[in-house]
């Protein structure tokens, strides 16, 4: 079952392309795969999602088979990607030129449309970035060194939550935006 709810069995479904290298082998599984599991990891870290997410991808569906990319998209397969909330798309050259791509998409799409469900701010397209995650690697130490080096005291009104120093824009959307906490 689904954070979302009925009548989505997936909150997530991630549709990607393999990356034929020319020999055979998937270029871009690994990549897609280890974005993947940093976006449920990082969803679960909500406490909300931490025990209902539902992310689907077709690997996770039928590990011990290779996709043949020239089949068509099995009734099974057709029923788990409808059952998802949201579309996911890891976009590459590769995504882009895949029918089974296209197939996963076009029957995403006419599930939606079928329950009479508006898809336009469902779908998230990721690019695929080749340096990731490396280019990230080490962002937060040289995020820290751009900050001043004297941090003003922290009072214990200005906390909005037990363990975190409030500020603003904070991804953990605290009711503090500066100035006076709520609690003043």
């Amino acid at each position: 079952m689904s954070y979302v709810g009925e009548p989505f069995r997936h909150d997530l479904f991630v549709s990607y392309s393999h990356g034929d290298d020319g020999s055979g082998g998937a270029y871009l599984k690994p990549w897609s795969a280890a974005f993947t599991h940093e976006l449920e990891r990082e969803l679960r870290a909500d406490r909300r999602f931490r025990t209902s997410l539902s992310v689907f991808r077709d690997q996770d569906h039928r590990p011990e088979q290779s996709l043949d990319p020239m089949a068509p998209l099995t009734a099974q397969l057709q029923e788990q990607i409808a059952g998802a909330a949201l579309l996911v798309v890891l976009m590459s050259p590769d995504y882009l030129a895949s029918k089974w791509c296209a197939d996963e998409r076009d029957w995403w799409l006419e599930r939606q449309v079928a329950l009479g469900l508006p898809h336009e701010e469902r779908i998230a397209v990721v690019p695929y970035d080749p340096e990731w995650p490396a280019r990230y690697e080490g962002i937060e130490a040289r995020l820290k060194k751009l900050l001043p080096k004297t941090q003003p005291k922290k009072r214990a009104s200005n906390l909005a939550h037990v363990g975190h120093a409030p500020h603003a824009g904070c991804r953990y959307r605290c009711a503090w935006r500066g100035g006076r906490s709520p609690s003043q």
